[in-house]
């Protein structure tokens, strides 16, 4: 069995690690609950790659998580064939194929802005800055959105979307959580990122650590790239905008 440590024993050590000191300590649990969540990615990615391995279909899968097979299949699948790539491999692989097909000269060690890792991943594509519902229209597949915030109104977005950028937000925000069920990486409390993404047409996300990387220098023109990355990947008819 796996010992469990009660709730009141987390709250009582931040507390002691931050007498008197109540935004730190709310700090400190957002970190905390950040930790919590890719360890919970983390296990599951471990079982269901186990369950995989044993021969149970996606079907099982689905009905032991309490979701569809194609939810699960969706939100695994990749994950899981790319679980023996390193952070730092992928990163490198992401980066040097995402030049050889856009031209780009890569940066990968030129961190912009950085946030709470929210949806663990590491992606590449171009900018796309979104303001409000007027300029979803303009997201194209494999897009990395950058905004100040998503609402529900948003959702549909994240069929498309490569990877989701916030200003704003924490590790339970709309972003954050939608992200997550879509399976794709999110920086969330990345604060400036609209204006210091704006002369850069494609970066990358790594939603596991916080960082958004410049993967060419900044441009004169600040309108994003429509070139999709090797993250493509089958898009609902009801999710692309006329």
């Amino acid at each position: 069995m796996v010992r469990q440590v009660p709730l009141g024993d987390v709250i009582a050590a931040i507390e002691r690690a931050h007498p008197d000191r109540y935004l730190d300590r709310l700090t400190a649990g957002v970190m905390l609950a950040a930790q919590w969540l890719r360890l919970t990615d983390q296990l599951l990615d471990c079982f269901v790659d186990q369950a995989r391995h044993a021969g149970v279909s996606w079907t099982e899968i689905g009905t032991r998580l309490g979701i569809s097979r194609q939810a699960a299949q969706k939100r695994f699948s990749t994950r899981v064939d790319n679980r023996h790539l390193a952070t730092a491999r992928l990163r490198g692989v992401e980066s040097c194929e995402f030049a050889q097909r856009t031209g780009e000269s890569v940066t990968p060690d030129a961190s912009i802005v950085t946030g709470i890792p929210a949806s663990r991943g590491v992606v590449a594509g171009p900018v796309r800055l979104i303001s409000d519902v007027d300029d979803f229209g303009a997201v194209e597949p494999g897009d990395v959105i950058v905004c100040r915030t998503t609402d529900p109104s948003w959702t549909v977005l994240f069929g498309l979307a490569a990877a989701v950028v916030t200003e704003i937000g924490g590790i339970l925000s709309h972003a954050a959580i939608v992200a997550r069920e879509y399976g794709i990486p999110a920086v969330v409390a990345a604060e400036g990122a609209l204006e210091a993404l704006a002369n850069h047409r494609n970066i990358s996300v790594d939603g596991t650590t916080g960082f958004v990387r410049a993967l060419a220098p900044p441009t004169v023109d600040a309108a994003p790239s429509s070139v999709v990355t090797r993250h493509e990947r089958q898009v609902p008819d009801d999710a692309r905008f006329m």
